[in-house]
């Protein structure tokens, strides 16, 4: 369940799932007040995309049997964030460290501690998504190296398993299309200069 309040009356939300664990796309109504409760039933965590009226994309994840509560931020009052169980709070702490980072390098470095130290968590999905891979000018090798470190199941994840086939289909052209590729070359001819000699008489 998730109750929250957007402060204007007849705002409307939108909740939708990140991943095939959720395939739902829900519209939210709130009342007069701004005020709004909705539920999503799931037997598993889910990581959900919460749309508010201004646009502002807030990832949350939907774990059994927990509520989450959608709070405006008391520092940025134009922002939004879920109080939530265990998962939500692990995105939100290393997601605050990661957008702080001041150069991708630095991303790399908290990136690769998180993952190494959570290698089970469900967040590492959505972390990498976001940080990694929906950025200008990827590191592809970076991203493979931290999904191979995953454990469980999640290197079989539907997103990271759709990331390595466009990679794969990346490379393929690139080699295709590279200079130094095996397409066969036209055969250079050889060149023999003559020599003529004068007779004397």
């Amino acid at each position: 369940t998730i109750p929250g309040n957007t402060g204007k009356g007849d705002d409307t939300l939108y909740l939708f799932g990140l991943d095939s664990r959720y395939e739902k796309i829900e519209k939210i109504a709130c009342d007069k007040q701004g005020a709004f409760t909705h539920t999503v039933k799931t037997d598993t965590i889910a990581p959900l995309g919460l749309v508010m009226p201004s646009g502002e994309l807030i990832t949350l994840f939907a774990e059994p049997n927990v509520e989450a509560q959608l709070l405006q931020d008391s520092i940025k009052g134009d922002r939004w964030i879920v109080k939530g169980g265990k998962e939500q709070a692990l995105y939100d702490s290393i997601a605050n460290v990661l957008a702080k980072a001041e150069s991708n390098s630095q991303k790399q470095v908290h990136l690769e501690e998180f993952t190494r130290a959570n290698p089970l968590s469900n967040v590492n999905v959505e972390i990498i998504r976001r940080f990694m891979v929906d950025i200008p000018h990827p590191n592809n090798s970076f991203i493979l190296s931290r999904i191979r470190n995953l454990g469980g199941t999640l290197q079989d994840h539907e997103f990271f398993t759709a990331l390595q086939e466009r990679l794969d289909r990346t490379v393929t052209s690139y080699t295709n299309s590279s200079p130094h590729s095996t397409t066969p070359q036209p055969r250079a001819r050889t060149y023999h200069k003559r020599t003529t000699r004068a007779k004397c008489s």
